[in-house]
């Protein structure tokens, strides 16, 4: 769940650096022509490279304070260890088929 959240995140996040680089690109086509293209295509490129810092330190600002929002240290451990937490274990068990013969 925290890597889905993550990475929507750093689609929204480059969604709107992508839109910011746009309009600086355009005014500076406005100003200076020859240098609009060039300034698109490197604001292109460096939104992926920006968003991803962006993203991670706002996931950690949401979800960084587990502990304060109830999270004991068993949860953590097997949250990072990607075991499956107890009420999970519940919903894995699967009645076992029955024969009809």
């Amino acid at each position: 769940m925290d890597a889905a959240l993550l990475i929507t995140l750093y689609i929204v996040i480059t969604m709107i650096v992508q839109a910011i680089g746009f309009l600086v690109s355009r005014l500076v086509d406005y100003e200076w022509p020859e240098a609009g293209l060039m300034t698109f295509l490197i604001l292109f490129m460096g939104a992926f490279w920006l968003a991803w810092p962006i993203a991670s330190r706002t996931f950690d600002w949401l979800w960084g304070d587990r502990p304060l929002r109830g999270e004991d240290e068993a949860t953590r451990a097997g949250r990072v260890a990607g075991k499956p937490l107890a009420f999970q274990r519940e919903l894995d068990k699967r009645p076992a088929p029955t024969s009809n013969l």
